[in-house]
């Protein structure tokens, strides 16, 4: 708006020669804000793992609080017949002696847990508990088979100190009727 641009940035190209390959999988590797009489500046920068997975997000200095750049981490595990599975988000911080030096990113700390049923359950690959470690909540999910496929069937909020730890539990909302 206003002569303003955000520019979507794909397959690690720049903003002023950004093409999007028919043939190729195609992944935002940037997003680029350009003020309409500025210069334009990096807001954030996607990076994939060699499976194509979003493996991290930057969000560059200026947008943060701090003024210091934040890097969140993403982690995957897989089964046997080769599905992915998101099983923990990670943040750390660029780390500077002082505004003269090269910084180093540091220690990441976990932020969200993502825990699935095993394909041995009913209730195989669907989401057991989302977990965040900051708050030590989370959510924990049960299903139930219909002639549609899984439903919904309870799910109940927790504290705990760890995705797998002993449950200060909230009441069991039921979502479905049987």
């Amino acid at each position: 708006a206003n002569g303003n641009k955000i520019h979507i940035v794909y397959n690690g190209g720049t903003y002023t020669s950004n093409t999007v390959n028919a043939s190729a999988a195609n992944r935002i590797t940037a997003i680029v804000s350009q003020p309409k009489n500025g210069t334009a500046k990096e807001l954030f920068t996607l990076a994939y793992d060699t499976n194509h997975l979003l493996s991290s997000i930057i969000t560059h200095n200026d947008l943060a609080a701090d003024n210091h750049s934040k890097k969140l981490q993403f982690s995957y595990t897989s089964d046997s017949t080769g599905k992915y599975q998101l099983t923990q988000i990670s943040r750390c911080a660029y780390v500077k002696a002082d505004e003269n030096t090269v910084g180093t990113w540091g220690t990441a700390q976990t932020e969200a847990r993502y825990q699935y049923y095993d394909s041995s359950s009913d209730s195989n690959y669907r989401i057991k508990r989302i977990y965040d470690a900051e708050s030590r909540y989370g959510l924990e999910y049960s299903y139930i088979k219909s002639d549609t496929g899984f439903r919904v069937y309870s799910w109940h909020e927790y504290a705990a100190s760890s995705v797998n730890g002993t449950q200060t539990t909230g009441a069991k909302v039921r979502t479905w009727n049987t």
